[in-house]
């Protein structure tokens, strides 16, 4: 049976169906009611010819599954989900020996409507890494590859101390201490939302990131400033084990995402990401005269080139905003102070 499950135009169609107690419903993947009535049918035969013949046909849900459980350590397993989710449109159902270059290709074209160029290929990487995966578990004879699409490199985004407290107004209460702490360490969202109380030294005025949670494999210690400091005083009671909690109280923190957009658009700051206040922490240090090198080691950044990306930051900008890095109502830092 062929149902949509929104009555939005261009809905994608699913299929519902029982063969010898076997449960299935899927999406088809399409808007096309003739396609997802010849998915309906492949899709018949193949459970078929499994149930009947012995014939093992394994799916996209099948390598999905599995390639899950092996990558069950991975840090940004959360975005790979999310990458699962947008492959669902056109990947869901699929036995794997029918997914081939054009549909990736056809996939990654739907993707690209409203999503950025690197979004996508993060996306993409996450499908063409599965099918590689079952390559080698032998489900596969050769992975089909789609072209990564090309990405403009850019000078990194970030906001001025003013901007970024017209920004901090927009936001609820748990936001607004999680983008404080965030802009005033410099530390990436991920580890800000897991960030756990063992790992906070409020006496040593340190915080730590684990090795298994570091993008440089390598535990890290980073020094908390006033501003830092301030926030964890403020969150002190609010959650046992983890030093941030979503609006609703749980721990860790997910995403920030739908808040984060609003408060954005609202304030002025359309796409603007929460990684980029990582970005607007290093700028605020290279406008204050911190040297690459000290800023290297605060990031936790294997070298100096990194630093090198906010090179477009002119030394005659300092005057403007040297003196704005504590911003009003407490709501600013660029990590250390200057004491």
């Amino acid at each position: 049976m062929l149902y949509k499950r929104s009555k939005k135009p261009g809905a994608t169609w699913w299929c519902k169906f029982t063969i010898r107690k076997r449960q299935v419903r899927v999406s088809c993947g399409t808007a096309s009611k003739a396609l997802a009535e010849e998915f309906e049918r492949r899709l018949r035969d193949q459970i078929w010819k499994e149930q009947e013949l012995g014939e093992v046909i394994h799916t996209w849900e099948d390598a999905k599954e599995r390639w899950l459980k092996e990558k069950a350590h991975k840090r940004s397993l959360d975005r790979d989900r999310e990458g699962f989710d947008a492959l669902e449109s056109f990947l869901g159902g699929k036995a794997l020996g029918d997914i081939d270059g054009p549909l990736l290709a056809a996939g990654q074209a739907s993707l690209s409507d409203g999503r950025r160029p690197g979004t996508v290929n993060r996306i993409m990487a996450v499908a063409t890494s599965v099918l590689s995966a079952a390559v080698r578990w032998g489900w596969l004879q050769h992975a089909p590859k789609v072209a990564a699409l090309h990405v403009e490199k850019s000078a990194p985004r970030w906001i001025t101390p003013e901007q970024f407290e017209a920004l901090w107004r927009e936001l609820p209460d748990h936001a607004k201490q999680i983008t404080r702490f965030s802009v005033a360490t410099g530390a990436r969202a991920s580890n800000v939302f897991r960030l756990r109380w063992e790992d906070v030294d409020l006496e040593a005025k340190v915080f730590r990131i684990a090795a298994s949670e570091f993008k440089g494999k390598r535990a890290v210690g980073f020094p908390l400033p006033p501003d830092a400091l301030e926030v964890l005083e403020q969150q002190r009671g609010v959650h046992r084990e983890y030093v941030f909690t979503d609006q609703l109280g749980r721990a860790p923190v997910r995403s920030l995402k739908t808040c984060w957009g609003k408060a954005c658009r609202r304030a002025g700051f359309p796409g603007l990401r929460l990684h980029d206040l990582r970005h607007t922490w290093a700028a605020w240090h290279k406008l204050a005269g911190t040297p690459a090198t000290a800023i290297k080691e605060l990031a936790g950044w294997s070298d100096t080139r990194l630093v090198d990306r906010y090179g477009h930051i002119s030394p005659t900008d300092y005057a403007q905003f040297a003196d704005n890095r504590r911003t009003r109502n407490g709501t600013g830092s660029g990590g250390n102070d200057g004491k």
